[in-house]
């Protein structure tokens, strides 16, 4: 099967292109991929793009922002020419390009998969929506949690042919950097609102100024909430605590001298980066809530935490902590759960499967 995905960003820093560029590059099929903006920035872009095709994926740029009828055009000339059989969309707008083109070229199957919990708003990109929805041949949920939060909005999806596939992570390269003597605890996330991050620094405050415990925590990633949790830091004078370390390209490392890791969203469609520490046999602490409490066993193979109430986090960090033998117990049981259900060898699996059935 000839199959075409169209993607909003080659950001690789986000879950949805790095999990697209592993299925294309693992697949029996043939894959095309449309990136039709670079919102990242042209230099960000490029530095993906290169990435991309070093890995011999066949890319094509639909850098023309929000003008359809531009993006249509590119599309079906790539669909003519290279037999394009199955079009793949992940988000909102995308959608919508894949449904008008299924219009065009009515013999093509269309597969929407939701990424996340984010619904839209407005009257028009709903109404859009919907129709486009009309479209689509196959819907795939990458977990419980995102398949009710669409049903809230779209009651009419119940009726469609769907398939929870959950995503898969690969496991990071071996890597040398020593453990470091302090204790460090790791999140990788956007700072944004849903990624709940103030009661991770309001948890930090209870650890290192009321429980006088010397502790780092690395977060590792950026967004538009950045200049907010500064300044939360900054009340608790805890720069010397907490590192707001940016994007990197080498988290395993970050991972490597952590002796655990959190993750406090409370709207979360899945949680690649959780699977990933998971992977590197990092015990967890999650939120209960969103699609976080699908991926572990509480108390098991992780812990949950009430994402609102920073003394549960303080508590069960310090307890994970201060235990190490609770610690390699969550820790292989962790990866023995992610290896089984989250591999991207099972998500590719799963996804050739679709694409050979449809």
């Amino acid at each position: 099967m000839n199959i075409l995905h169209i993607l909003p960003s080659l950001n690789l820093y986000g879950g949805t292109p790095r999990i697209v560029k592993d299925l294309v590059t693992q697949s029996k099929h043939m894959h095309y991929i449309y990136c039709r903006s670079s919102w990242e920035g042209k230099d960000k872009y490029e530095e993906f793009r290169v990435e991309f095709i070093k890995s011999n994926i066949n890319l094509f740029d639909g850098l023309y922002g929000k003008n359809i009828v531009k993006h249509i055009y590119e599309m079906l000339k790539i669909i003519d020419k290279n037999s394009i059989e199955i079009i793949h969309c992940y988000f909102d707008y995308c959608i919508v390009l894949g449904g008008i083109i299924r219009c065009l070229r009515p013999q093509i199957k269309l597969i929407v998969t939701f990424q996340g919990s984010s619904s839209p708003s407005g009257y028009l990109t709903i109404s859009l929506l919907a129709l486009a929805y009309r479209k689509v041949d196959k819907f795939i949920y990458i977990s419980k949690y995102v398949k009710e939060s669409k049903y809230q909005v779209f009651a009419g999806l119940k009726n469609k042919e769907e398939q929870i596939i959950y995503n898969g992570a690969n496991k990071y390269k071996s890597h040398t950097t020593k453990l470091s003597n302090q204790q460090i605890i790791s999140t990788i996330s956007g700072l944004n609102k849903y990624k709940n991050l103030p009661v991770l620094i309001d948890c930090m405050n209870i650890i290192v100024n009321e429980k006088k415990r010397n502790i780092i925590l690395n977060i590792i990633g950026d967004g538009d909430e950045k200049a907010n949790i500064e300044n939360r830091i900054k009340i608790y004078n805890l720069e010397s605590h907490i590192n707001l370390l940016g994007y990197r390209s080498n988290v395993s490392d970050y991972l490597n001298e952590s002796l655990l890791c959190v993750h406090p969203a409370d709207q979360e469609g899945f949680g690649i980066a959780v699977v990933e520490a998971m992977l590197m046999k990092k015990p967890v602490i999650l939120s209960n809530a969103g699609a976080l409490p699908e991926l572990i066993a509480d108390n098991e193979s992780g812990i949950l935490a009430d994402p609102y109430n920073p003394y549960d986090w303080a508590e069960k960090i310090m307890k994970l902590l201060d235990d190490k033998n609770l610690r390699d117990r969550v820790a292989i049981k962790g990866y023995e759960r992610a290896s089984k259900l989250f591999s991207i060898q099972r998500y590719v699996n799963e996804l050739d499967k679709v694409y050979s059935g449809i």
